[in-house]
């Protein structure tokens, strides 16, 4: 069923309610608005993110990878991701994975898709210690925090 239609059947159900009505139906106006910008803010970020990312990498752009109809699926799930996702490193790191399954020489589409859901069961602390395991001294820098083995 289509979002906009039940939306517009949850409005009209909380104008029916008597004196807390119209307010509960403007608080959920105002929710769906801020809802609807941050998606738009995070697929404009991911757009141009990717522009930028892509034009440095021109000459290694993989032409069969983004000639195939897979990948517009692969880019249609990662979109799909990115407008979700509050997280803004985890955001990059889809785009990245984006990134780098169109410079790779295999292009394989199922790979970038198990990476990306990979990526979206992680939480925010596994994303950190994965980047402590492998980048300890970057994590370092960052965070102002000496890390010991």
């Amino acid at each position: 069923m289509d979002t906009n239609v039940i939306m517009t059947g949850v409005k009209a159900l909380t104008s029916l309610i008597p004196v807390a009505g119209g307010s509960i139906t403007s608080i959920i106006d105002g929710f769906l608005s801020a809802q609807v910008q941050r998606k738009i803010d995070r697929l404009e970020e991911f757009i141009q993110g990717l522009s930028e990312e892509l034009k440095q990498h021109e000459a290694r752009i993989n032409q069969e990878f983004v000639s195939a109809t897979d990948s517009a699926d692969v880019l249609e799930r990662t979109i799909q991701y990115v407008v979700t996702e509050r997280n803004k490193d985890k955001r990059t790191a889809f785009r990245n994975i984006f990134t780098n399954s169109a410079i790779s020489e295999d292009c394989n589409f199922d790979k970038a898709e198990r990476y990306m859901l990979l990526l979206y069961q992680l939480y925010s602390i596994d994303l950190t210690l994965l980047c402590t395991f492998f980048h300890p001294e970057k994590v370092k820098e960052e965070r102002g925090r000496k890390i010991t083995n």
